[in-house]
């Protein structure tokens, strides 16, 4: 019995000697920053980190939205693309108005990540909107 185990243990302790590093996690796993960054009244700066593997063509697209009251809410998109490095990294994405203006205070904003043809991830936070 003794023998056996020293088989087992061999054989565990070969394969592990062989095994390669495990790639990047291949879903990205996004997440918004809390700080967005005013930069003019109808532009935002959003900030997102995630992780796709090293070389990757990484979309990243953000939505974001912002109460106002007695007037309808302001709301904007924007989206950038990057080459990924392997490793969790932050983008900054421009979000535009298409309704309403940006000011100082409370908004929400989502994001999609999408890395190359494959993985994908989603993130929604509460953001503060705050001058540079």
């Amino acid at each position: 019995m003794k023998w056996l185990r020293v088989v087992i243990l061999g054989a565990v302790a070969l394969v592990l000697s062989n095994a390669s590093p495990a790639p990047a996690d291949p879903i990205p796993d996004p997440k918004i920053h809390r700080e967005a960054t005013l930069v003019t009244p109808t532009q935002i700066r959003v900030f997102v980190d995630f992780a796709c593997q090293e070389g990757t063509n990484t979309g990243i697209a953000v939505g974001a939205n912002q109460p106002t009251l007695g007037a309808p809410d302001t709301n904007g998109f924007g989206q950038t693309s990057v080459e990924a490095t392997g490793r969790r990294q932050t983008v900054a994405v421009l979000v535009t108005s298409f309704q309403g203006v940006w000011r100082v205070g409370d908004g929400s904003a989502n994001a999609a990540v999408s890395c190359g043809q494959g993985a994908f991830g989603r993130d929604s936070s509460e953001i503060e909107i705050d001058l540079p």
